[in-house]
């Protein structure tokens, strides 16, 4: 596998300031006044295409095509249900390019290609990339339906970006390496492992020493397992002390890497994952031939780490109006069913759910993983303010604490 799909997802640094948690089904009154009042200033919505006007879909026409970086269309991937129903119902050619890019490589695309007509349209990204890009003026502002619903920590106050999806990390195992065992589900089920059978998708830090392995899923992976040990937004520590156990202890590896491709081969039993990144992960050790299907299980716990990922249309991109449409679909009620059936909660949820638009029979992928629409519904969110301190306590504590370097 390419490094750069590690590091794809890597979360660096939020930037923004703030305090506290910010609760989903409240999002809406989170907005600024500046800020509700240029979203409802948008166009409303075409009944061709969910998330767009008739006149951005006719501009959309002309320009013919959108350009996609890092985007897979495959049946296992989030985005697969999505691209079928965008297709369908703009008639719009898609063009995707480099399916496991990484942020830093979207980025880097889009300075190569400036105007070019293969420069990408829109990039997802994690939120510190987009952050950048928005600071190197590489963004366009866009406001579509929908983006007074999103908690004002996952998007950009001035609509440069937006994040439309998040995942939740979950205990990946591959039940053949398990001796008969039953998959572990809990923190402790993870320290009754036998050595080496633990391993994660990359390296938590964001620092040089993570290098091109720098993983969100891994950082989302310890403050997952911190907040089912008694920490909180506030404190990921306990997520670092248990690695640092299990690593002393030999059962967590922090040098092996916790990939599909490494558990089909034997060498990981264990990992922990995104749940839209798991159907991937069963359909490709399918291929493989592995000898029993993978496993995932939801840490119980009273919230989770909601991993956020950035949408954003890139300033002077050879199909503006596509682009727009398309963020304006990842928004729409449409688009946060497309997303619950390839396996991603969309960031909406909250709000679609208490206005009865969505509810359990939705939950595609999610609800087979026993995620409910009750909790999603309750999910609480880390403000950057948290998320940055936590990166910064993982950065350092790391390196000494886990790896022993």
């Amino acid at each position: 596998m390419p490094p750069t799909e590690l590091s794809r997802r890597a979360l660096i640094r939020w930037g923004l300031i703030g305090a506290g948690v910010v609760a989903l089904p409240s999002v809406a009154s989170a907005c600024s006044s500046s800020s509700k009042s240029a979203a409802s200033s948008t166009t409303a919505p075409s009944s061709t295409v969910a998330g767009g006007s008739d006149e951005l879909l006719a501009a959309a026409k002309r320009e013919g095509s959108l350009n996609l970086i890092a985007i897979s269309d495959s049946e296992e991937s989030a985005y697969g249900p999505l691209l079928d129903s965008f297709k369908a119902s703009s008639g719009l050619k898609v063009n995707l390019a480099e399916p496991l890019a990484g942020s830093g490589m979207e980025v880097d695309t889009v300075r190569k290609q400036k105007g070019e007509s293969t420069q990408p349209d829109v990039i997802d990204v994690g939120m510190s990339y987009a952050i950048d890009a928005a600071n190197d003026g590489l963004l366009v502002r866009s406001l579509p339906d929908g983006w007074t619903d999103v908690p004002s920590a996952a998007k950009d106050p001035d609509g440069l970006w937006v994040s439309s999806y998040y995942g939740v990390v979950g205990i990946v195992s591959n039940p053949a390496l398990l001796d008969g065992k039953k998959p572990p589900a809990t923190p402790a089920d993870l320290k009754a492992l036998p050595k080496g059978a633990l391993g994660l998708p990359g390296d938590p830090r964001t620092t040089d020493a993570a290098g091109p392995l720098a993983s969100a899923v891994a950082f989302a992976a310890v403050w997952t397992v911190a907040l089912a040990l008694g920490g909180s937004f506030d404190d990921i520590g306990p997520g670092i002390d248990f690695f640092a156990d299990l690593a002393d202890k030999g059962i967590f590896d922090p040098g092996k890497l916790g990939i599909t491709e490494v558990m089909s081969s034997g060498d990981v039993a264990v990992t922990m994952l995104n749940n839209f990144d798991f159907a991937r992960t069963v359909a490709q050790m399918a291929k493989k031939g592995a000898e029993a299907a993978p496993e995932m299980r939801i840490i119980p716990a009273d919230s989770f780490y909601p991993s956020f990922y950035a949408q954003c249309a890139v300033k002077g991109s050879p199909h503006p109006s596509a682009a727009q449409l398309w963020l304006g679909f990842l928004l729409s009620d449409a688009g946060a069913r497309a997303f619950l059936q390839g396996g991603a909660i969309p960031t909406r949820f909250p709000a679609l759910y208490a206005a009865g638009t969505l509810g359990a029979s939705d939950l595609g992928r999610v609800g087979d993983l026993g995620l409910t629409a009750e909790r999603l519904a309750k999910q609480t969110v880390p403000i950057p303010a948290q998320v940055d301190a936590a990166q910064k306590l993982v950065n350092e504590r790391w390196g000494p604490d886990v790896k022993g370097e």
